[in-house]
């Protein structure tokens, strides 16, 4: 899975209105060249910006909103939803009993209940090998952005107390399992 060359696209909503969002997903998708991305039968992986147990309205993490209108866009194009898997590693535990309840109280669960997709329920990660590594040969990354074949970073600009800005890069971060990133914080 190449990560070099990605595109990436910004959006700016007043509000979650299910319909404005999903018009601002398909615009977004249009911007990234999404149709060039996405085939049927790939197996797909949206990394939304689940920090913390945070309900919707305290704008910590992704608005489940957006995540509906990527699922939506994705099914558009021949992507089953059984083959999207909502998956993250937010801060602390990388584990069933702390994911669950974030996954509610972010309307994750919801979503994918209602969208017929599938929460990430494997918390185990494997070791990939960095391209043309300075320091960092390998890095450990979860299983289920590991296995897909294509991974939709959905972030959720903000401020970060660590890094200044957290955006589409630090979104990524949530690929290294649980309480491996402090460590990559400090170096």
């Amino acid at each position: 899975m190449p990560i070099y060359d990605t595109p990436v696209g910004v959006c700016h909503l007043d509000r979650y209105a299910p319909d404005e969002t999903e018009k601002a997903v398909a615009r977004l998708g249009e911007l990234v060249g999404i149709r060039e991305l996405v085939r049927p039968g790939m197996k797909v992986t949206i990394k939304p910006n689940l920090l913390m147990k945070r309900r919707p309205e305290e704008t910590t993490t992704t608005h489940p909103e957006v995540v509906r209108g990527v699922i939506r866009l994705l099914r558009s194009l021949g992507v089953e939803a059984q083959n999207i898997t909502i998956a993250d590693s937010p801060g602390g535990l990388y584990t069933h009993a702390a994911l669950s309840g974030i996954y509610t109280a972010t309307g994750m669960r919801a979503v994918a209940a209602e969208e017929g997709v599938l929460l990430n329920d494997d918390y185990t990660s494997t070791e990939l090998a960095c391209p043309s590594p300075v320091r960092c040969h390998t890095f450990p990354i979860i299983r289920p952005v590991a296995e897909a074949d294509l991974v939709i970073s959905v972030c959720k600009l903000k401020t970060h107390c660590m890094t200044g800005l957290s955006g589409g890069v630090k979104n990524l971060f949530g690929t290294i399992p649980g309480l491996t990133k402090p460590d990559y914080h400090w170096r």
